[in-house]
């Protein structure tokens, strides 16, 4: 878990560290106002929701 946390506080310093280099501002304070490991943990959540929402749709709709 040690690990998994810090995967995602290097990806959250990495995505605000972006964010606010490109005025970005509104996805910056959407994303970083809690800090570093929370935007972090905010953009593994929302990865594994895609990849799971995107499968269910590619088995709901993919050709017989």
């Amino acid at each position: 878990m040690g690990e998994l946390d810090g995967w995602a506080v290097a990806l959250g310093q990495t995505a605000c560290r972006y964010l606010s280099r490109n005025d970005h501002d509104t996805l910056y304070q959407t994303i970083c106002s809690d800090g570093s490991s929370a935007a972090g943990w905010k953009l593994v959540f929302f990865a594994v929701v895609f990849v799971l929402v995107s499968f269910g749709l590619w088995r709901l709709f993919r050709p017989a």
